[in-house]
């Protein structure tokens, strides 16, 4: 039988995002076989007690470690090592491929929420070395920056949304990523790390995508609703949302920190979850032994 980790990535000021995702995760994570493992450089998260209730492993990014991304001939990676506007870790997400003895990984930013019940992390897995979603930003959607809306573009919007089939991986959030064991190699993340220190890449996971292509390995395109951004659902309104809010398997808040923000009815969902979090005992589905 395979065996395989879901992985965290995260530092002090995502420990409330994580308790969210967690929560919302509730019912797959009592059926889940893999071991939850967290990543993180910030010491206060490694010795955390709530992070030691939930994870079977706990890995302490080391400053040599983290010297290797400050290389770059073209830009100074440090300063790109978390990018406040979009709230999640940027190339620090390179040491996820790290050979940690599993036969897969199940990668997941924290600042997102399950919103399908039945949803369970075998769903995720299959006969392929790699799976993630594509990007949706403007391109994508069809809108431009800084201009409003209208009704008519989310009509198309949401009908380009529903009649979605490609099979095919034309980009990459890597939000929500499985990574198969031909893949989970000291020798990969010295490739991504590599990548970076010859180019220069805003996001890493343009890297990864550019790493993912040339390494001839078989990859899965999972569907939008894997990995729902949160401009696909601005983007959308909330009436066109409510429509295609059962099909929504991962609503991903990858703009704004939504545990900073409450200025509007997206952030209400990912708060409403927050507050129900904070009477849950997380001790009943993390019990180790």
């Amino acid at each position: 039988m395979r065996k395989g980790a879901i992985i965290f990535l995260l530092d002090s000021s995502y420990l409330k995002g994580l308790q969210t995702f967690l929560y919302s995760l509730q019912y797959a994570l009592q059926e889940r076989t893999e071991d939850i493992v967290v990543f993180t450089n910030d010491k206060k998260i490694h010795d955390n007690e709530f992070i030691h209730l939930i994870a079977d492993k706990v890995i302490l990014i080391s400053d040599e470690q983290l010297s290797r991304l400050k290389q770059s001939k073209k830009q100074k990676i440090s300063k790109y090592k978390k990018i406040d506007s979009i709230g999640k870790y940027t190339f620090l997400k390179f040491f996820v491929f790290s050979d940690l003895g599993y036969d897969y990984h199940l990668f997941f930013d924290v600042d997102m929420l399950c919103l399908d019940n039945k949803f369970r992390f075998n769903h995720l897995v299959g006969n392929y070395d790699f799976a993630g979603v594509g990007t949706s930003g403007y391109k994508y959607l069809g809108i431009s920056e800084n201009k409003n809306v209208t009704n008519e573009q989310r009509k198309k919007i949401y009908a380009n949304i529903i009649n979605q089939k490609s099979n095919s991986l034309h980009s990459l959030n890597s939000g929500v990523m499985y990574i198969g064991k031909s893949l989970l190699s000291n020798k990969s993340v010295d490739s991504l790390i590599r990548l970076v220190v010859n180019k220069a890449y805003f996001l890493e996971q343009h890297a990864t995508f550019e790493f993912i292509q040339s390494s001839n390995v078989r990859i899965k395109a999972f569907p939008i609703f894997y990995n729902f951004s949160y401009l696909a659902v601005q983007s959308l309104g909330k009436d066109y949302f409510d429509k295609l809010k059962n099909k929504i398997v991962f609503l991903h808040y990858n703009r704004k920190k939504p545990w900073e923000y409450k200025e509007n009815w997206i952030y209400k969902i990912w708060n409403d979850m927050y507050k129900q979090s904070q009477n849950y005992d997380f001790t009943q589905l993390f019990i180790k032994g």
